[in-house]
Formats: C-alpha cells, sequence, structure tokens
C-alpha cells in the first residue's frame, strides 16, 4: 500500500519566502519543512528480511545493517531504498495514500 507523510503544520510560505529573500541566513533562522514523498510500505513477515542473525532479522541499507524491530514496517522508496520504521512511529508519522486509478 502507499503512504505518505502526514502535513507540517507551518506558518505561512509566503512570509518565508519573503525572508528568505530579504534577510541574510547568517542573521536569521528560517523554519524549514521536509518534502513529502510517497513510499511503499507494508508491515514486517517472513520473507521480507534481507537476512536473520542472531538478533533477528534485517535489511541490509545503505547505512549497514537495519535490524527489523516487532510489529515493524519496511518502507520503500521512490529510489528503491528501503528501510525498517517501528509500529509506533510509522502509525503516528504517515497515513494512507490515495492512489490514482
Amino acid at each position: 500500500m502507499t503512504y505518505k507523510k502526514q502535513p507540517f503544520k507551518r506558518k505561512s510560505n509566503c512570509l518565508q519566502r519573503l525572508a528568505w529573500k530579504l534577510l541574510s541566513p547568517k542573521t536569521l533562522t528560517i523554519a524549514f519543512h521536509r518534502k513529502t514523498a510517497l513510499i511503499e510500505a507494508e508491515q514486517y513477515r517472513e520473507g521480507l528480511e534481507d537476512g536473520i542473525d542472531e538478533n533477528g532479522p534485517y535489511l541490509n541499507t545503505l547505512e549497514g545493517k537495519m535490524y527489523i524491530p516487532e510489529n515493524g514496517w519496511i518502507a520503500t522508496g521512490h529510489l528503491g531504498e528501503r528501510w525498517a520504521i517501528q509500529d509506533d512511529i510509522f502509525r503516528a508519522t504517515y497515513e494512507p495514500a490515495i492512489e490514482a486509478v
């Protein structure tokens, strides 16, 4: 299923753009929001891992082995990268996306 990050509540984007153009970044701290991207995700089940060792199932990521937590989710980004997310963090951060037909 496809999921998207929940929207980040922020102040007026127009005001931020104006501040960015008028003031030097050295004298002003500006809040940025993360661009959202759609991901594919599914709750972990046997067979989705890249391997299992004495510490449990894991995925091979760009940063090395990432162990999959109990009831965790496996997310796949638009470039095919995969990572594990704890269930409570996943549910608080992502929401189902409506897929275009």
